[in-house]
């Protein structure tokens, strides 16, 4: 098996497809000479583990030994038969042992050392000096498991050198050592680590025990800990070590691909942005919780002060209540550890580049489409072939409008140094971390940076009371020109080749395009303006806990924490000009581009505060009943305050508010960042086992919400877990065939959530101002607006949220599995009925608690972790499937059965386009005018190369009626990931992968950008039905079509060609190579002699490559379809890792 998957693999290397580029073929080729490497170095392994043979050889000579073995197995040997003989006398007699039982008997009598090389035997003759070094004994023994079972792949090493071997198939092992009273140190993967001295014994027989490590790990959950072997929810974990193996700026986009059930999108590369999205089972944003505390995002944290993530994903996150119902994220940060001060560095510099630019249209590209463009309008040809022919041999200059203004790459780096020590009285954590990023701009001027402080220290007062503080700040500063970079790169993308970036070719003259978009002059801040965003953070938590003396087990505490965000945005706009030569004059007419220069300021701030009170008690009766009771209060406020202030300038030198012009100045204060709102909790829980058997917890939350009116307040939120590890029971222990069963537990859950998620104050009736206005003469007065009905009904909507498990850990560690299906039912959700109210109402219908929707899915994650020899390997993967579907969605009464049957979304999935069935396309003049009538026309505005839609009710017209669902829509249902990782002799390898299937993208949008405002494109509309005689009359039917992947150009013109259907839907099918990272740890007695504890340097890259099929769309984001994109971003980091 292992060989014939090596010679497939050396086979893919070969013959990798000629169709994939060189870069992806490389990629390719290097991950599967890894995958190959590893197979060459299991197999070796297995094989000298698992062959068995016989020796009987009785006053025979050596090669007799020799030829038996060969014989029996795939071994070959190698020696020089000057140095051993063939006629060298030899009386051996082995059954079925390992082949190192047998060499260790050969080298000991005669004075051999070996060497085996896969199955290559290489003996030679030992020298004096070499005996003298292998004086000392052989040890031989056996190593079991607690049953008496056979260990086989056991490490057995010879503490304080390399010496070492490991155990055959029946746990037998043979080690010369060097010391009469060497120490053995035995290890095998899910058992505790074993030394034992040598001393006076040549014999050492060895029963490992179970570690239990992996069943003992502690998980944090809604507020507090459980162990990993008695959680009763749908829980998953992962550490920071793991998490920063994935570099990059936003920590969400770490955690993409690692945790079943979670899924990223990274939807933009823009240094500062950070636009990605993380879902929990595809049910929307998840709360996020940070060291006890609620925060509003996790975007900026460093990731290096993180500790652990815990997501929560069924009913055990109901104990959090509002903003629950789309699960939990609980982040830990770092503690003090270690008993003396340790100090840490993390660094790395790299550089991104930009994955998925698209080409532009060169000059005669831009100019065959503006022709066919005309004459399919029914206009004239606009250039001579003689104009195309001059651009297209280069004999006039073009512009690629693409490359000016950007660079193919941009730096960044990032570094962290963090202290902590730990004593009896006191553990401290302390981190610094910084984050500079740049943008593709070649003027430098997009850029990011980021600062991060974080504090957490821990006091032990006394023997029962403990205090913390936690402090944390962040400052991040985004500097780029005054228009989104999303702009910019579209304008670009847009302008004519055949225009020159200078007038004349002037670099002191931009030249003037179509709405003043240069991209010389939108990326550079000195000659457009500049925006300057910064944010400033600052969260500080204190807590104190104390043990009640008088009542074993009982325990008190409360926690207090303030965050302050401020945001102090800085946009100065200059005026410029462009400019366009006069050559009959030799002069320069220029053009005034964002007239007049203005300055604003704006500020936004948020501050929050939460009190936690809580009573904890936790005892153990009889060994056997084990009791958890939490009950806490908890209250949060959370303010929100903002101002804007904006001046022409007269003069641009000062971009300072107190410099403008108070003519035209303006002040406002945006309504919906001016907010009061507060929350108030109450919050039980408990927790029984039975010998960690039976497993039961019970909580509720008891929560109020100012955004509703009295008596809709409130809200309970109550859940169920349970639990049963079967492999605790008495026959499950006592069944041999099940031994290799470590952890069997079957798991479920039921709770309800909640969520405020309405506008503040809808219970309250009130007026909007100002609401426009009016002006009398000459002053402007603002108006008063009614803000609409009251509805003191509304309340909070509610999420029934049910999962069934289960968990099995076979092996002591070899293979993990974790499987979960689940559902949730939302009731509640807000709507507007939809009514016809008379208009002297003057005033529209409130929001209401109307609709529901239904979200199932499962989940499934498999991990295998092996250690052989030096090497140690971990093979995990998950996948997940949701799909949503409306129970009820507030509609109008419909007027006939189709409309009652198309416009009825309830009990249906939610996630399907509507939209005309795809045919093919118009390959002649004659099928369109004996096709289906699809343009009201007559099929007049019809061509070659246009779609074709079936007419789904026959009745000769394509209309509105032939409109069915065609498709999935929207997000991926199915999302997986898998990692790759192993370790050999301080080398270390972490690859994964990640992908989605099950998604579509319609491409509509993306079809309308040829030639859109008569300017440029990109070059993938090349490939595009087009007349094979320019200036040909498309209407002839005798005009021979060539045919492309897009319909012909038609830019303004009468198409239904950007009608959804299925021809506009593409599948959304990928798999990534999300990350990548190769690190070397140096061995410690080289560096330990300088004061380093530990030196690891490595590279790391992100987004190397995606294998899919969707054509010209990134899939993490091809809703865009080019109309908002700053492009995702692969990224390269040479780094090191540095403990003192």
């Amino acid at each position: 098996m292992i060989y014939a998957t090596k010679h497939i693999l050396i086979e893919i290397l070969v013959r990798l497809p000629c169709f994939l580029s060189p870069k992806i073929r490389r990629i390719m080729k290097l991950t599967l000479l890894f995958t190959l490497l590893c197979i060459l170095h299991i197999s070796a392994n297995t094989y000298a583990q698992t062959t068995q043979v016989s020796v009987d050889v009785q006053n025979g000579t050596f090669y007799d030994v020799v030829k038996q073995i060969e014989k029996q197995s795939e071994y070959l040997f190698f020696y020089n038969s000057k140095d051993i003989p063939n006629d060298l006398p030899v009386s051996l007699q082995e059954t079925k042992s390992n082949i190192t039982v047998i060499l260790d008997h050969l080298v000991k009598e005669y004075n051999l050392s070996y060497k085996i090389n896969d199955r290559h035997i290489f003996l030679t003759r030992n020298t004096a000096v070499q005996q003298q070094q292998q004086q000392g004994k052989r040890i031989t023994g056996t190593v079991k498991d607690p049953n008496g079972e056979p260990v086989i792949g056991a490490n057995v090493m010879e503490k304080g050198t390399t010496n070492g071997t490991i155990t055959d198939v029946e746990g037998r092992f043979s080690l010369n050592v060097a010391s009469s009273d060497a120490t053995l140190i035995i290890t095998y993967i899910g058992y505790a680590s074993t030394e034992i001295s040598s001393k006076n014994e040549s014999v050492i027989n060895v029963t490992l025990k179970e570690d239990s490590k992996a069943l003992e790990e502690v998980v944090v959950v809604g507020y507090g800990t459980q162990k990993k072997a008695t959680l009763t929810g749908a829980v998953s974990n992962i550490g920071g070590e793991e998490l920063v193996k994935t570099r990059n700026e936003n920590v969400k986009n770490m955690l993409s691909g690692k945790i079943p059930g979670v899924r990223v999108v990274q939807k933009s590369g823009e240094p500062g942005s950070y636009n990605s999205d993380l879902q929990i089972r595809g049910m929307g944003a998840p709360l996020i919780i940070i060291d006890g505390v609620p925060r509003s995002n996790m975007d900026r944290l460093d990731p290096n002060e993180i500790e652990s993530f815990s997501v929560l994903k069924d009913a055990s996150a109901a104990i959090y209540g509002v903003k629950a119902a789309n699960g939990v994220i609980i982040i830990t940060t770092k503690r003090g550890k270690t008993s003396k001060l340790t100090l840490d560095y993390n660094g790395s510099v790299g550089w991104q580049q930009a994955s998925n630019i698209p080409e532009t249209l060169n000059a005669a590209e831009w100019m065959e489409l503006t022709n066919e463009n005309s004459i399919n309008k029914g206009g004239s040809l606009m250039f001579s072939a003689e104009e195309i022919d001059a651009y297209r041999k280069g004999l006039k200059p073009e512009t690629k409008w693409s490359d000016v203004g950007f660079d193919k790459i941009a730096p960044q780096t990032q570094h962290s140094i963090s202290a902590q020590g730990k004593s009896e009285k006191i553990d401290y954590f302390m981190n610094f971390g910084y984050l500079k990023q740049d943008g593709f701009y070649s003027s430098g001027d997009l850029n990011y940076d980021r600062y991060n402080v974080r504090t957490n220290i821990n006091g032990q007062i006394t023997k029962n009371l403990k205090v913390g503080m936690q402090l944390n700040a962040m400052m991040g500063t985004k500097n780029e020109p005054i228009m989104d970079a999303w702009e910019v790169y579209k304008a670009a993308w847009m302008h004519i080749p055949t225009l020159p970036v200078y007038a004349n070719n002037n670099p002191a003259y931009l030249q003037q395009l179509p709405g003043a978009y240069h991209p010389i002059a939108l990326t550079t801040a000195d000659i457009s303006g500049f925006r300057k965003n910064k944010q400033y953070l600052f969260q500080g938590t204190f807590s104190v806990d104390y043990s009640v003396p008088f009542i074993k087990g009982l325990s008190a505490g409360a926690m207090y924490s303030y965050d302050y965000d401020n945001a102090d945005n800085r946009y100065s706009r200059k005026e410029y000009s462009l400019y366009e030569y006069e050559a009959a004059s030799d002069s320069y007419q220029a053009f005034k581009a964002y007239s007049p220069s203005l300055i604003s300021r704006s500020y936004a701030k948020n501050e929050k505060t939460l009190l936690q009170l809580k009573l904890n008690y936790e005892r153990t009766f009889n060994e056997i009943h084990n009791l958890k009771i939490l009950a806490l209060y908890e209250e949060t406020t959370n303010k929100g305050d903002n101002f804007a202030a904006q001046r022409e300038l007269p003069m641009d030198a000062v971009s300072e508010i107190f410099a403008g012009a108070t003519k035209n100045q303006q002040a406002t204060s945006n309504a919906g960042g001016l907010y009061d709102l507060a929350n108030k909790a109450f919050v039980g829980r408990v927790n029984y086992d039975f010998k960690s058997k039976y497993l039961a917890e019970f909580s509720f939350r008891y929560d109020g919400s100012s955004m509703f009116a009295k008596g809709a307040q409130w809200g309970f939120f109550p859940s169920f877990l349970g639990a049963w590890r079967i492999s605790e029971e008495d026959f499950f222990k006592n069944c041999s065939a099940l031994s290799f069963v470590n952890n069997l537990k079957i798991r479920g859950t039921y709770g309800i959530l909640g969520d405020d998620a309405a506008s503040s104050y809808q219970f309250l009736s009130g007026y909007t101002y100002p609401s426009g206005g009016y002006m009398l003469g000459s002053s402007f007065i603002s108006g008063l607006g009614f803000r609409g009905m009251a509805n003191p009904n509304i309340t909070w909507y509610e999420a029934r949220m049910a999962d069934l498990g289960l968990d099995i850990d076979m092996w002591n560690g070899l293979l993990s599995f974790q499987g979960d299906i689940f559902g949730r039912y939302r009731t509640n959700l807000l709507s507007t009925r939809v009514l016809s109210v008379p208009g002297t109402l003057g005033a529209a219908l409130p929001q209401e608690n109307l609709n529901g929707d239904l979200t199932r899915g499962f989940e499934i994650g498999l991990s295998h972790t092996n250690t052989i020899g030096d090497f140690h390997y971990t093979v995990s993967g998950n996948v997940s499937y949701t799909r949503s579907m409306n129970k009820y969605i507030e509609r109008a009464e419909s007027n006939n059965s189709y409309r009652n049957w198309r416009d009825n979304y309830n009990d249906r999935y939610s996630d399907f386009y509507w939209g005309y069935d795809f045919v093919d396309y118009f390959y002649s003049m004659d099928q369109i005018w004996n096709a289906p009538v699809q343009d009201n026309k007559g099929n007049s505005i019809l061509r070659p190369g246009d779609y074709q839609y079936e007419d789904w009710n026959e009745d000769g017209i394509i209309d509105d009626n032939d409109a069915r669902p065609i498709d999935l829509s929207g997000a991926p249902r199915i999302n997986f990931g898998f990692t790759l990782a192993g370790t050999y002799k301080g080398f270390d390898v972490n690859l994964l992968f990640q992908g989605a299937a099950k998604g579509t993208v319609i491409n509509q949008v993306q079809m309308e950008r040829p030639l859109t405002w008569d300017r440029g494109g990109l070059s993938m509309f090349m490939d595009r039905w087009h007349t094979a005689e320019m200036g040909a009359d498309p209407k002839d039917p005798n005009t021979i079509w060539v045919p492309g992947y897009y319909p012909s150009t038609n830019n303004g013109g009468e198409t239904t060609n950007y009608w959804t259907s299925s021809r506009s839907i593409q599948n959304v099918n990928y798999l990534r190579l999300k990350s990548a990272e190769v690190g070397y740890t140096i061995p410690k007695q080289l560096i330990q002699k300088v004061g380093i504890e530990n030196l690891r340097v490595y590279f790391n890259a992100y987004n190397l490559f995606t294998l899919t099929g969707l054509k010209y769309i990134d899939p993490e984001h091809p809703s865009d379809s080019y109309s908002c994109l700053y492009p995702i971003t692969k990224t390269y980091n040479v780094g090191v890792n540095v403990t003192f």
